[in-house]
């Protein structure tokens, strides 16, 4: 594993709310990104994929598409 943990961030910063709708950071976890220990930043990470996730999840329920399989 890389020592080093890959800013989440895509240049494409668009917030809704406290959330940035393309990468799905908190406006907290940006701002504190550069001081977060290796934990933090995996946690930050960890909790980011999961929006992404939860948003395509939603999506496909509006859109009336099948759930894949588990």
């Amino acid at each position: 594993m890389a020592r080093d943990i890959e800013n989440a961030c895509i240049s494409d910063c668009q917030f809704s709310a406290d959330l940035c709708a393309s990468c799905a950071r908190s406006k907290e976890d940006i701002r504190k990104w550069r001081r977060m220990k290796r934990p933090e930043k995996i946690a930050a990470v960890q909790r980011a994929i999961l929006r992404l996730c939860e948003r395509a999840c939603s999506r496909s329920r509006r859109l009336g598409l099948p759930e894949s399989p588990r």
